[in-house]
């Protein structure tokens, strides 16, 4: 049996998403560190405001209440290519790695060329590109690789973007 506060060595995760223990099984210095899984949100201002009143990552904190860390990782004005400077921090290829994350870019990248916007535009191909990319850095570092893609990117011409990949 289990004291409260300590971290069962051989009780592993269920369906109804318990702490996971960090602390190796022998109950040594740091064995009360308990770590919730955790889901990360990435993206742009969209994802950054997410949890303004009746945004999309408030509901995502309530529903996951008690059960696992809802982490924001928005960037206000950032594109898919900015991204691609962060991807290393948000997800590290060592320590625990979130459970599920979103990816959400697109408004940005939409921006149209000749406007003061222009500096965030990004061509679709390249926004396609800095997408997988972002996916094969996932790959690498998910366990259970759950990847959700939010875009606002718009094809033109009847031209559909597939950006869901298998992981």
């Amino acid at each position: 049996m289990a004291v409260p506060g300590s971290c069962p060595s051989t009780v592993a995760p269920s369906a109804g998403h318990p702490p996971i223990c960090l602390a190796d099984a022998s109950g040594g210095a740091g064995s009360q560190d308990m770590l919730r899984p955790h889901l990360v949100l990435f993206g742009d201002s969209i994802t950054e405001q997410s949890f303004r009143p009746g945004g999309w990552g408030a509901a995502l904190a309530d529903t996951y209440s008690r059960k696992a860390d809802i982490v924001v990782r928005g960037y206000g004005g950032y594109n898919s290519r900015w991204a691609l400077f962060l991807i290393q921090r948000i997800f590290p290829l060592v320590g625990l790695p979130p459970v599920a994350t979103t990816i959400f870019f697109g408004a940005n990248d939409a921006a149209l060329p000749g406007r003061t916007s222009q500096r965030q535009h990004v061509p679709v191909e390249e926004y396609r590109q800095n997408l997988k990319t972002i996916v094969n850095h996932l790959k690498v570092n998910l366990k259970r690789k759950i990847v959700m893609y939010l875009t606002s990117l718009n094809c033109t011409k009847g031209e559909s973007l597939y950006l869901l990949s298998e992981l």
